[in-house]
């Protein structure tokens, strides 16, 4: 796995913890996961998402694999904004579960929400403030948690 920048490493600390709270005040049965667990698409393809939710489901504590994700949440940086948008998208909604994949560009300080809607193609939003609602299920992210703005400054070492 590559190094991160700074940003990177925060703005996925970010989405983890507004989603952690956007889960308590909704008083949801459900789990928000860091990093670190995969997705598992197909046989041959798995991925690992920045953040990702699931509910209602008993965790098993051994394993590496979510069951049911119903969000999924990328953090985009120069080097996987084209894999996140042109080939996670499509494989995440060959999950039955997943209902909200997001996708946090940093750079250009936006979220791209994609929803499962009709027939399974998913609904686009781009977010650039405000509350961004996720239905199923039921939470509420706010945009300056989501992507806050970061102490420091953008100079090379």
């Amino acid at each position: 796995m590559a190094p991160e920048r700074a940003r990177h490493a925060l703005i996925k600390a970010a989405v983890y913890t507004a989603l952690n709270n956007a889960v308590k005040r909704a008083k949801l049965p459900c789990i928000v996961f860091p990093d670190g667990m995969t997705v598992k698409i197909n046989d041959t393809t798995s991925y690992e998402p920045d953040a990702a939710v699931q509910c209602a489901i008993k965790v098993k504590l051994n394993t590496v694999t979510l069951d049911a994700p119903i969000i999924v949440a990328e953090v985009a940086s120069p080097s996987t904004k084209r894999t996140d948008a042109l080939f996670k998208l499509p494989d995440y909604f060959l999950v039955p579960s997943i209902q909200h994949y997001l996708i946090i560009d940093p750079d250009k300080r936006l979220v791209v929400h994609f929803q499962r809607a009709e027939a399974d193609k998913p609904d686009t939003r781009i977010v650039r403030e405000g509350a961004l609602r996720l239905d199923p299920p039921g939470l509420t992210l706010d945009f300056d948690e989501l992507l806050p703005e970061l102490p420091g400054d953008d100079d090379e070492d």
